[in-house]
């Protein structure tokens, strides 16, 4: 049974934003109900060619006068614009220079509550375990199944998650180690078949410069120094960093259909610290024969919402997000899906994360009347009317049918949109 009321001290925690500060405010607003003691905050600086976007920094900047709660806040803001990689690894390091341990959060990643608890435990457990590189916060079923509160794994979480200045050093930005460590006798003895052809790649992309991460050169040496990352058992991070104009994603991906979820305490430790396999990648199934199977999935789904077994739509969704018949790009099923479990968040009124999967679908498709609609009513619900009453405005510019007018007309209303 989760324990509710644990009032403990979250580690320190950093934050780092950029341009986004709609997105940013929902991480800011998870820090606010736990609120550690110390608090970084690293922004990166605007785009000279992107009219408004030195605004949209500025506003992410606010978020240090927003700090409500006794707390040490440290403050990092670029001068100008570093880029995802520099940005995000000199905050990093920038906060190792007053701490030993840190939370890390970009302003793409909206944590569960019970992350900052798992977070702080597990720090303390691994503080002096030098096989330990980093305590992830995102759990996509990359690997076989466990019983156990965590695993450990060859590869990094890094959706949201927790390190120690010890493990941070080995960080290197060149990435030197990577012309040895490419050689077959390394990658073999590390990746499975799939696994070393795909991130061979990726790590010799961000070599290049054709990659600009940070994530991949501290994992490269984390493998060379034969480091262990834990993942948790549920996804506690959601991702919410596709959106058009998007740094890095524009278009959500299967990832991004993970919802955020609570860690049940106390926790259970692994009695090994083995990693664990990676699953296989999605069959090479024919189409027709995926398009039939998710055929199926899709009327399962509409039994159970008939049935009104929300708890068993949501569960059966993550069964189905495993099975992951496309690796990347969600199918259309899949956003059907999607909207079955928002419609089952809403009955169970979950407010929040009905919205952050309507969030998914309006990328999608933007202009869909019955999902802003849907959207709209979500955030009144969650009381974020400033929100909703955007929606409404967006409608209002749309034309729709007599009946979906009298829809809006209603929240027109209600909400006091001109």
């Amino acid at each position: 049974m989760s324990e509710k009321n644990f009032n403990a001290t979250p580690p320190p925690t950093l934050l780092v934003m950029f341009n986004r500060p709609h997105k940013a405010a929902e991480v800011f607003a998870k820090v606010r109900q736990v609120k550690p003691s110390k608090l970084f905050i690293a922004v990166d600086g605007a785009r000279p060619d992107h009219p408004g976007e030195a605004d949209k920094v500025r506003q992410c900047q606010a978020f240090a006068q927003m700090v409500d709660w006794d707390c040490d806040v440290k403050t990092d803001f670029a001068a100008s614009n570093m880029g995802c990689r520099d940005r995000v690894a000199s905050a990093i390091t920038w906060a190792f220079e007053h701490v030993e341990e840190l939370i890390i959060l970009e302003d793409d990643c909206v944590p569960d509550v019970s992350f900052f608890r798992f977070c702080q435990e597990l720090l303390e457990k691994y503080r002096d375990d030098n096989r330990i590189f980093s305590i992830g916060g995102s759990n996509h079923d990359y690997c076989e199944p466990f019983k156990e509160s965590y695993a450990f794994s060859k590869r990094i979480y890094c959706w949201g998650w927790a390190t120690w200045r010890r493990a941070w050093k080995h960080f290197d930005i060149t990435m030197k180690a990577w012309s040895t460590f490419k050689q077959d006798k390394y990658v073999k003895n590390i990746f499975r078949k799939y696994d070393r052809t795909y991130f061979t790649n990726e790590f010799q992309m961000t070599y290049d410069e054709k990659i600009n991460a940070w994530d991949y050169r501290f994992w490269l040496n984390c493998l060379a120094n034969h480091g262990l990352h834990i993942v948790p058992r549920v996804n506690l991070v959601r991702n919410t960093g596709f959106e058009p104009g998007g740094v890095n994603t524009s278009f959500p991906t299967i990832d991004h259909l993970y919802m955020d979820e609570p860690m049940e305490f106390p926790l259970i430790h692994p009695e090994i610290m083995s990693p664990l396999d990676r699953l296989s990648m999605p069959p090479n199934l024919p189409a027709d024969e995926i398009n039939r199977t998710l055929s199926e999935y899709d009327a399962t789904f509409k039994q159970l919402l008939k049935l009104k077994q929300y708890h068993a739509v949501i569960i059966f969704f993550k069964q189905v997000l495993r099975q992951r018949f496309t690796d990347f790009l969600p199918t259309t099923h899949h956003l059907n899906f999607a909207y079955y479990v928002a419609l089952s968040y809403f009955r169970l009124k979950d407010y929040e994360h009905a919205a952050a999967l309507l969030d998914i679908l309006l990328t999608i498709d933007p202009q869909n009347v019955d999902l802003l609609l849907f959207q709209a009513r979500t955030l009144i619900c969650l009381g974020a009317f400033d929100r909703a009453a955007g929606v409404v405005e967006k409608m209002c510019a749309l034309e729709v049918d007599d009946a979906h007018r009298a829809e809006i007309a209603e929240l027109v209303a209600a909400l006091g949109v001109r």
